[in-house]
């Protein structure tokens, strides 16, 4: 049976306590300044999805890219990955350029300023190895994100 889910799905998650000290715990053994920040925001913008899938009853995993820094993603319904990319509140460019084979793609997650909260902006199935301007991305929709989990 398809579940329909109401349109519009774009939430604000709130960022917890512990999504930022496992985010600092995993960014701790990064050998730059660049690699651990990119770790940290990684972790949050994987915990928010994480949060956000709870909510629709979807069971999500955090594992690990040992290739690329132990750099998060999710195993959704113990056979999907997502990586997941965080998008800074004043960010208009993206890159990703991490891509799992055989994944849903990349989600991206915006996180605010103060970093407390974020929100799924949508995904893209594929990588993009420049920097391209975010409007410019072929989005799908968190509810098409919902929908591709069935």
């Amino acid at each position: 049976m398809m579940t329909v889910y109401p349109s519009s799905l774009t939430l604000m998650i709130p960022i917890e306590p512990e999504d930022h000290q496992m985010a600092e715990r995993l960014s701790e053994g990064c050998k730059t300044f660049s690699n651990a920040e990119q770790v940290y925001l990684t972790t949050l913008a994987v915990s928010v999805v994480k949060s956000y899938l709870k909510i629709f009853d979807i069971d999500s995993q955090i594992h690990f890219l040992k290739a690329f820094n132990y750099l998060p993603y999710l195993l959704i319904n113990h056979k999907q990955k997502l990586i997941c990319q965080s998008v800074l509140e004043d960010e208009s460019t993206v890159q990703i350029a991490v891509f799992l084979p055989n994944s849903l793609g990349c989600a991206l997650v915006e996180i605010n300023e103060d970093m407390t909260q974020g929100k799924i902006l949508g995904f893209v199935d594929s990588s993009v190895s420049q920097w391209v301007a975010i409007d410019e991305l072929n989005l799908r929709s968190p509810e098409q994100l919902l929908s591709a989990l069935q």
